[in-house]
């Protein structure tokens, strides 16, 4: 459940970061 929640947030970040 972890290595799911860890790989959500890495992709969660690049991908707002490119919006911004």
């Amino acid at each position: 459940m972890a290595s799911t929640q860890d790989r959500e947030a890495q992709v969660a970040i690049p991908l707002r970061y490119n919006e911004a």
